[in-house]
């Protein structure tokens, strides 16, 4: 999903996204109610059934599956695949991963919408040193917030 712009403000950096119209996986998995802290103070998000028309019989779990295993790709990707600006060997772990800060897009061609990973707030990223072969020495002791990633990215050279 493409973004709608980044705001850099002093060391914040924020990547904005249309609005998940269909909340989050913890509000999913409860069915369209919010818990919170607690299932006393409970709030209804969204009527599911509503929401979610299409998700009934055996192939709804299909498409849970399917969505899950995108997350997955996405975080094999972020781990071992990620390249930047034609620098391949970047780690990025997220550090925040819980249904929360998965986001659910409206999509009409599956059951349960289009899970994608937000809130990349306190992930690190890494540089491999992709020619060392001992696991141990690959990891560059440099760790740098996303926030610093991107404004880096984003900040023209002088």
């Amino acid at each position: 999903m493409l973004h709608l712009a980044t705001i850099i403000h002093g060391k914040s950096f924020s990547i904005l996204f249309p609005i998940a119209k269909h909340h989050n996986l913890e509000i999913f998995l409860n069915e369209g109610y919010d818990r919170g802290n607690s299932t006393a103070n409970q709030e209804k998000i969204y009527d599911f059934e509503q929401v979610f028309p299409r998700y009934t019989g055996k192939d709804r779990f299909i498409s849970v599956l399917w969505e899950m295993w995108k997350l997955v790709d996405a975080l094999l990707w972020l781990h071992e695949q990620l390249t930047v600006k034609d620098r391949p060997g970047l780690y990025c772990a997220h550090m925040d991963f819980k249904p929360e800060n998965i986001l659910i897009h409206e999509d009409t061609d599956s059951q349960v919408g289009r899970w994608m990973i937000t809130d990349f707030g306190i992930s690190v990223f890494k540089k491999l040193n992709l020619e060392d072969d001992d696991a141990e020495k690959k990891m560059d002791p440099g760790v740098k917030t996303v926030g610093d990633l991107g404004i880096k990215l984003t900040t023209p050279k002088t």
